[in-house]
């Protein structure tokens, strides 16, 4: 029925003669509704197709396959992300090392006052 209106409306404006700007401009507006109600007739057509099973924390049911991708996903995400945390953890350990060690010549060569 939403589907149906929806066609009806888009036909009436396609029809619409446009003679000034005000008409465009109310044409273009009626335009930018349908196409937001056409998206939403569709999304809520799909999901209805959807598999309507939920578990038992309320959350929608998936498919163990498709469980089993986003988990090797997030398993390759991670090791890529704890490589590059173990790189800039050995990058500032070294910064800080050569820090201290140019402190420590720095004491080392400086003159010292006689009294």
């Amino acid at each position: 029925m939403m589907k149906a209106k929806i066609e009806e409306t888009a036909k009436s404006v396609c029809e619409t003669d446009v003679k000034d700007a005000a008409v465009a401009e109310k044409v273009a507006r009626q335009i930018g509704v349908i196409a937001r109600s056409a998206k939403a007739v569709e999304a809520m057509r799909l999901l209805c197709l959807s598999d309507n099973e939920e578990d038992e924390m309320g959350g929608r049911t998936y498919d163990p396959a498709e469980d089993e991708r986003i988990r090797r996903e997030l398993l390759v995400e991670y090791e890529r992300i704890d490589s590059i945390i173990e790189r800039k953890d050995a990058e500032a350990a070294a910064r800080a090392r050569a820090k201290a060690e140019a402190q420590s010549c720095a004491a080392a060569g400086a003159p010292t006052q006689a009294a």
